[in-house]
């Protein structure tokens, strides 16, 4: 698929970000890193230092290098059967 700009558009994926301890109080500056990578749907959960966004696969592991990221993991998407459905 090609963008507007002509480049290829590489897929995306979900990730879920976590943000050392000592670090919840720089999560601005780490949001900021991000934006310079590009990466622009990011949502935060700043108490808890979790950080989501989607990002190009090949990002991964330049998110994971950037100083008070303590993990970057891939989101997990999970399906239930209906209530009424007999297999529960």
């Amino acid at each position: 698929m090609r963008s507007r700009r002509g480049k290829l558009d590489m897929p995306s994926v979900e990730v879920l970000i976590a943000v050392c301890d000592d670090h919840i109080d720089k999560i601005p500056i780490i949001v900021e890193k991000f934006k310079s990578l590009g990466i622009t749907d990011i949502r935060l959960m700043s108490t808890i230092g979790i950080i989501t966004c989607s990002v190009e696969e090949s990002k991964i592991s330049e998110i994971s290098l950037i100083e008070g990221v303590s993990c970057v993991e891939r989101s997990q998407t999970f399906c239930l059967p209906p209530p009424d459905s007999p297999v529960q």
